[in-house]
């Protein structure tokens, strides 16, 4: 979720976490997203939230432990 507040003369932005709401600078959250298939039952639905990088690890660490995988590409 993109956030600007306005306060004193100063505008504050960045993306709020939507797990635990902080405010993120912009290059340090990460934007997950899935599309659902033809058929399933959420047909037609695409899912995406912001995480800070906290949750994001938290989230990693939870679907490791469940026995699945995060694929990770550096493109740097």
């Amino acid at each position: 979720m993109e956030i600007t507040t306005p306060q004193t003369q100063q505008v504050t932005s960045g993306i709020a976490c939507d797990c635990c709401g902080i405010i993120c600078k912009d290059m340090e959250h990460v934007k997950l997203s899935g599309s659902w298939g033809y058929n399933s039952n959420h047909d037609g639905e695409i899912w995406d939230c912001d995480l800070c990088e906290d949750c994001a690890l938290k989230i990693k660490a939870y679907i490791v432990s469940l026995g699945g995988n995060i694929r990770i590409t550096n493109y740097i």
